[in-house]
């Protein structure tokens, strides 16, 4: 339980400082415009849809990789 007791300690100060975003609370109290949030959906998938891309690349190249 030390490491995970360990991940915890180091990484909870950093998901709270995520959570305390304006954007982040304002999607808690619903009061985000869904402007933004269409904004932030548009981001979201040009990433997620590079990211796969990228992903699928790497993942071809380690296909030809032989491990012992």
């Amino acid at each position: 339980m030390a490491f995970m007791k360990d991940i915890l300690t180091h990484n909870i100060p950093i998901w709270e400082e995520c959570a305390a975003t304006p954007f982040v609370q304002e999607v808690q109290t619903g009061k985000l415009p869904l402007e933004k949030f269409k904004r932030y959906m548009i981001q979201d998938s040009i990433y997620l849809k590079n990211y796969a891309r990228i992903y699928g690349k790497a993942n071809i190249g380690v296909q030809g990789v032989q491990t012992r």
